[in-house]
Protein backbone atom coordinates (compact mmCIF):
# COMPACT_ATOMS: atom_id res chain seq x y z
CA UNK A 1 0.00 0.00 0.00
CA UNK A 2 1.33 3.43 -0.93
CA UNK A 3 1.30 5.87 1.96
CA UNK A 4 -0.12 9.27 1.13
CA UNK A 5 1.77 12.26 2.45
CA UNK A 6 -0.57 14.80 3.98
CA UNK A 7 0.83 18.32 3.81
CA UNK A 8 -0.36 21.41 5.66
CA UNK A 9 0.97 24.90 5.07
CA UNK A 10 0.78 27.32 7.99
CA UNK A 11 1.04 31.09 7.57
CA UNK A 12 1.12 32.99 10.85
CA UNK A 13 3.31 35.84 12.02
CA UNK A 14 3.26 34.50 15.58
CA UNK A 15 6.12 32.06 16.09
CA UNK A 16 4.30 30.59 19.10
CA UNK A 17 1.18 29.91 17.01
CA UNK A 18 3.26 28.32 14.24
CA UNK A 19 5.08 26.12 16.75
CA UNK A 20 1.84 25.03 18.44
CA UNK A 21 0.16 24.23 15.12
CA UNK A 22 3.23 22.44 13.77
CA UNK A 23 3.44 20.27 16.90
CA UNK A 24 -0.26 19.41 16.81
CA UNK A 25 -0.26 18.61 13.10
CA UNK A 26 2.99 16.65 13.21
CA UNK A 27 1.47 14.47 15.93
CA UNK A 28 -1.48 13.92 13.58
CA UNK A 29 1.04 12.73 10.94
CA UNK A 30 0.99 15.77 8.67
CA UNK A 31 4.06 17.15 6.98
CA UNK A 32 4.08 20.80 8.00
CA UNK A 33 5.68 23.81 6.36
CA UNK A 34 5.34 27.22 7.95
CA UNK A 35 5.81 30.79 6.81
CA UNK A 36 5.82 33.98 8.89
CA UNK A 37 3.81 35.86 6.26
CA UNK A 38 1.73 35.39 3.11
CA UNK A 39 4.61 36.11 0.73
CA UNK A 40 6.54 33.28 2.33
CA UNK A 41 3.49 31.05 2.07
CA UNK A 42 3.26 31.77 -1.67
CA UNK A 43 6.94 30.84 -2.01
CA UNK A 44 6.26 27.52 -0.27
CA UNK A 45 3.55 26.66 -2.81
CA UNK A 46 6.38 25.88 -5.24
CA UNK A 47 6.84 22.62 -3.30
CA UNK A 48 3.37 21.51 -4.36
CA UNK A 49 -0.23 21.94 -3.36
CA UNK A 50 -0.88 21.51 0.34
CA UNK A 51 -3.90 19.54 1.46
CA UNK A 52 -4.82 22.60 3.52
CA UNK A 53 -3.48 26.09 4.23
CA UNK A 54 -4.04 27.44 7.73
CA UNK A 55 -3.69 31.19 7.68
CA UNK A 56 -3.95 33.93 10.28
CA UNK A 57 -6.00 36.89 9.10
CA UNK A 58 -4.03 39.85 10.39
CA UNK A 59 -0.43 39.86 9.20
CA UNK A 60 1.77 42.50 7.62
CA UNK A 61 2.53 42.40 3.90
CA UNK A 62 0.44 40.79 1.20
CA UNK A 63 -3.30 41.08 1.81
CA UNK A 64 -5.46 38.05 2.45
CA UNK A 65 -7.42 38.75 -0.72
CA UNK A 66 -4.24 38.92 -2.83
CA UNK A 67 -2.94 35.69 -1.33
CA UNK A 68 -6.20 33.86 -2.05
CA UNK A 69 -6.27 35.15 -5.63
CA UNK A 70 -2.64 34.17 -6.31
CA UNK A 71 -2.89 30.79 -4.57
CA UNK A 72 -6.05 29.88 -6.48
CA UNK A 73 -4.43 30.89 -9.76
CA UNK A 74 -1.76 28.25 -9.05
CA UNK A 75 -4.01 25.63 -7.41
CA UNK A 76 -7.69 26.33 -8.17
CA UNK A 77 -8.95 23.79 -5.61
CA UNK A 78 -6.65 24.88 -2.78
CA UNK A 79 -8.33 24.71 0.61
CA UNK A 80 -7.65 27.61 2.99
CA UNK A 81 -8.73 27.88 6.60
CA UNK A 82 -8.69 31.37 8.05
CA UNK A 83 -7.99 31.74 11.76
CA UNK A 84 -8.76 34.91 13.68
CA UNK A 85 -9.87 36.23 17.03
CA UNK A 86 -11.64 39.15 15.31
CA UNK A 87 -15.40 39.31 15.57
CA UNK A 88 -15.68 39.77 11.79
CA UNK A 89 -13.39 36.84 10.92
CA UNK A 90 -16.16 34.46 10.00
CA UNK A 91 -17.82 36.92 7.62
CA UNK A 92 -14.43 37.63 5.99
CA UNK A 93 -13.86 33.90 5.52
CA UNK A 94 -17.31 33.47 3.99
CA UNK A 95 -16.78 36.38 1.61
CA UNK A 96 -13.64 34.66 0.27
CA UNK A 97 -15.10 31.12 0.37
CA UNK A 98 -12.61 29.98 3.02
CA UNK A 99 -12.92 27.72 6.00
CA UNK A 100 -12.90 29.51 9.34
CA UNK A 101 -11.80 28.80 12.89
CA UNK A 102 -12.13 31.37 15.67
CA UNK A 103 -9.16 31.77 17.99
CA UNK A 104 -8.65 30.40 20.54
CA UNK A 105 -9.76 27.04 19.20
CA UNK A 106 -9.96 23.45 20.34
CA UNK A 107 -7.33 21.31 18.57
CA UNK A 108 -9.99 18.70 17.78
CA UNK A 109 -12.04 21.36 15.98
CA UNK A 110 -9.01 22.23 13.87
CA UNK A 111 -8.32 18.59 12.98
CA UNK A 112 -11.98 18.11 12.05
CA UNK A 113 -11.96 21.22 9.86
CA UNK A 114 -8.77 20.00 8.14
CA UNK A 115 -10.33 16.58 7.50
CA UNK A 116 -13.39 18.26 5.96
CA UNK A 117 -11.20 20.48 3.77
CA UNK A 118 -9.20 17.45 2.60
CA UNK A 119 -12.45 15.66 1.72
CA UNK A 120 -13.75 18.69 -0.19
CA UNK A 121 -10.48 18.91 -2.13
CA UNK A 122 -10.57 15.20 -3.06
CA UNK A 123 -14.18 15.51 -4.24
CA UNK A 124 -13.20 18.36 -6.59
CA UNK A 125 -10.20 16.60 -8.10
Amino acid sequence: MVETIRYVLIADDSEDNCDMLATLLSQAEYVVRAAPDRNGALDLLKFGEPDVVIMDWFMPGLSLEDFVEKAKSIFPEIQIILTSAALTGESKAKSLNLGYLKKPFDPNDLLSLIANAEKKRRERE
